[in-house]
């Protein structure tokens, strides 16, 4: 490249014509007006509020998601359960109370929130007792923290039928209990005479049982639904797990349709097994069901008294 082309490359580069020139001087004059404006304008906006600022929400997130939050398994009850902490208010006040007789005020001003005092009255107004202060752990959505601070301060007077539990309301007395029920053979009617259980409720509990072919411990009960674990311990007491075997199944002769009606076998568990039957002959024992990929011991447990193998 000669010096002169060269010189030419960089004037046509370098260079601005008038009209460039012009361009550039207005763009300057516009960034120099807005960096000085903003101090001419008086502040209509309102400032950004630190609990409604993104920082914020992911800090709330990541609390959420903390040790203190995360979800358990109860091996008693088969359920997960999510722990949240206690949270006091400054108007939290404590004092002596029935947790049968308490009203929804004074739950509040014990520091419970009110979606759990609705869970509570709920509670009350099917039937439900408490029966010792341990009873509060079993309240749904109520922190153990503050179960475990309410706890001294329960005292539960002897409950009568001048005394009922729940609010002031007059319900229809319901026919008691004279002797403790077989979860097996009782019927509708003798089933809503326990206390918390309605026809509703009665119905989907035989219903179960029917597909189940029969409980063979009063906790299988949790998994009809709307059994919660403070309606089972209200319900033990008058209860009896029938000492024969449920209903069994032939699972070497048993079809596809058939299984899969079963509680522990629908879905692609029923497949699993048939298909497994089908590709390695008869089953022996109860053991030859955890060579299926779906299995583990839990189910295994589960399904065990509602095995036969010819």
């Amino acid at each position: 490249m000669e010096k002169n082309d060269w010189r030419n490359w960089a004037a046509d580069y370098l260079t601005f014509s008038r009209r460039e020139r012009w361009a550039v001087m207005a763009l300057a004059l516009v960034l120099v007006v807005l960096l000085i404006l903003p101090r001419f304008i008086p502040e209509t906006a309102s400032r950004v509020v630190e609990e409604d600022s993104l920082a914020m929400a992911v800090i709330k997130l990541w609390q959420r998601d903390s040790p203190a939050y995360r979800r358990q398994y109860n091996n008693d009850t088969g359920k997960w359960t999510r722990n949240r902490p206690a949270t006091f208010t400054a108007s939290q006040k404590l004092f002596y109370f029935d947790p049968n007789t308490a009203s929804p005020s004074e739950w509040m001003q014990l520091g419970v929130r009110e979606k759990t005092t609705l869970t509570i009255s709920r509670f009350l107004e099917k039937g439900g007792r408490f029966r010792k202060a341990d009873d509060l752990d079993n309240i749904y959505g109520l922190p153990a923290a503050l179960a475990d601070k309410l706890k001294p301060y329960v005292r539960i007077r002897e409950l009568t039928d001048h005394n009922p539990p729940g609010n002031k309301k007059s319900w229809p007395d319901k026919p008691r209990v004279k002797a403790k029920v077989n979860i097996n053979t009782a019927d509708s009617a003798v089933l809503v005479a326990l206390p918390g259980i309605g026809p509703k409720l009665a119905s989907r509990i035989i219903g179960y049982r029917n597909k189940l072919g029969g409980f063979y411990r009063v906790g299988q009960l949790l998994e009809v639904y709307g059994i919660r674990d403070t309606l089972l311990n209200t319900l033990l007491p008058y209860l009896e797990p029938d000492p024969g075997m449920p209903l069994q199944v032939d699972i070497n002769t048993v079809d596809r349709e058939e299984l899969s009606k079963h509680p522990y076998f629908r879905g692609p568990m029923a497949n699993a097994v048939i298909s497994y039957r089908d590709a390695h002959g008869a089953y022996q024992s109860i053991g030859d069901l955890m060579k299926i990929h779906l299995a583990d011991t839990d189910w295994l447990r589960k399904v065990e008294p509602y095995c036969k193998f010819r």
